[in-house]
């Protein structure tokens, strides 16, 4: 028997595997009916119970699989995406096969360099005892991952305590930063794809490269982002974004969840993995053309305007899409993002409009805009202005050490926990809370505080969003 996970003051890591028998979520396992394909439960809003139309035949599966198998050959990855990266870049827009996501998801991110260079690193950290004030939130989070899935569905089953040693390893790996609640999911959905170790890395990789500052103190790069893609929205949707503005919806209202946890709690399960295949190569570029496309879809034309009239319709019409939309199948919200014509350029001209607007108004200095540019992509796409720039994150070189990576402090040095915690809450079916089940809508100003996050305080126009005033994930 392995020795026990330390740190662990409610689970039993070293426990033996559960018999079959035994209750999951107060429900007899025998008695369970059949996941779909993805692993979801039916009665969980992710279940698929229709056929899957757009499946496509085995013969095109095994072909699209043999030709993922040779691009991530050890000696063929890095001529891939020096010399035919456009290539990459396509492969991964038509959807990485579900037998290859895990492989091509740690390469496509660097995740298996890290883990080539430090094999012992996670194994250490999964040994040593985490800060018990992450450690508490850490283990009240664990059930609110995905309980309709068959990997989470079992309280203490294996799936939550590879979820407890992913997010443990994290707080000590990233001492400064601790635990987010929106790094939960995330690393929840990377577990259904692959071991712990793995995980731990792609999410060290999300953290550090794609989503820079997302789960930081202060969140200032997810306000950040809000504004670059009400920036955007101005530019090709103005009546939706003056609607918008009139009705005082800033965009962290409704895009938080989005980005934070990449979609994964707010759209079908099939489309979540599709924008994820791009999301590693193509990087923020996708969640902004995304996050432009379900906007359009909700709000584009002057009969959805006149509907959503106030502020708690619009929030709620952008928050509550159904799964049975239109513009929620993966094709479809594809082609509407090439036709939005938002290139890469475009994207990055607007985040230095708007760096250099926080930087004024002090919401950013010099060293927190570091790695914050949203780097351009070759992807084919309809193009607004310019000629789009080459992706450069594959260029990136990586420390030779952990010591050696901004940020990182051994267990053995790292500092005092913070006084102050940046934990964001969101609420049954994914909606965000913001202290006692409230929203404000004055401003995109963010403060945090342990257990909760607040958009800067108005005495008007509150939106009762959750009737909760915990902070939960479902």
């Amino acid at each position: 028997m392995s020795e026990p996970v330390a740190g662990s003051s409610r689970l039993d890591l070293d426990m033996e595997p559960s018999d079959p028998a035994q209750p999951v979520n107060g429900l007899d396992l025998h008695d369970l009916p059949q996941p779909d394909r993805y692993g979801f439960f039916p009665g969980g809003k992710q279940f698929k119970s229709s056929p899957d139309t757009n499946r496509l035949p085995v013969e095109k599966i095994r072909e699209r699989e043999v030709k993922w198998i040779g691009m991530l050959d050890q000696t063929e990855w890095k001529k891939w995406l020096a010399k035919r990266r456009k290539k990459v870049l396509e492969r991964c827009a038509k959807g990485i096969p579900q037998s290859m996501r895990m492989k091509a998801w740690t390469h496509l991110c660097q995740a298996s360099e890290r883990l080539d260079k430090f094999p012992n690193l996670f194994r250490e950290l999964d040994a040593q005892e985490g800060d018990p004030r992450w450690v508490n939130i850490i283990e009240k989070d664990l059930h609110r991952q995905f309980p309709e899935h068959e990997i989470f569905a079992e309280e203490g089953g294996f799936g939550q305590q590879d979820l407890f040693r992913v997010l443990k390893a994290y707080t000590l790996f990233r001492a400064d930063d601790g635990y987010c609640q929106g790094q939960a999911p995330v690393a929840a959905t990377l577990l259904m794809h692959m071991p712990a170790e793995n995980a731990f890395w792609c999410l060290v990789c999300i953290c550090d490269r794609y989503l820079k500052g997302y789960y930081s103190k202060g969140l200032v790069s997810v306000q950040l982002d809000g504004e670059i893609l009400h920036g955007l929205l101005k530019q090709i949707l103005p009546a939706t974004y003056k609607h918008l503005r009139t009705h005082r919806v800033e965009p962290v209202l409704y895009m938080l969840d989005w980005f934070m946890c990449l979609y994964c709690r707010s759209l079908p399960w099939e489309t979540v993995l599709r924008i994820w295949d791009r999301f590693f190569i193509e990087e923020r570029s996708i969640l902004f053309r995304v996050a432009l496309a379900l906007i359009k879809s909700v709000l584009g034309t002057k009969a959805q305007l006149e509907r959503a009239n106030d502020l708690y319709e619009i929030v709620n019409a952008l928050r509550e899409i159904p799964h049975t939309a239109p513009i929620l199948q993966t094709d479809v919200l594809f082609a509407e993002c090439a036709r939005l014509g938002v290139s890469d350029k475009d994207i990055a001209t607007m985040e230095q409009k708007k760096i250099a607007k926080f930087t004024q108004n002090g919401m950013l200095t010099g060293k927190a805009t570091a790695g914050l540019r949203v780097k351009a992509s070759p992807l084919p796409r309809a193009k607004r202005s310019g000629k789009v720039s080459p992706l450069s994150s594959g260029s990136q070189s990586e420390s030779t050490s952990p010591q050696a990576t901004p940020g990182y402090t051994s267990p053995q040095e790292r500092a005092p926990p913070r006084t102050e915690g940046h934990l964001l809450s969101l609420g049954p079916a994914g909606k965000l809370s913001s202290g006692p089940g409230k929203l404000s809508s004055s401003t995109s100003k963010l403060s945090t505080s342990p257990g909760k996050l607040t958009i800067s305080p108005s005495p008007s126009q509150l939106l009762s969003v959750t009737p909760s005033s915990s902070s939960t994930f479902n």
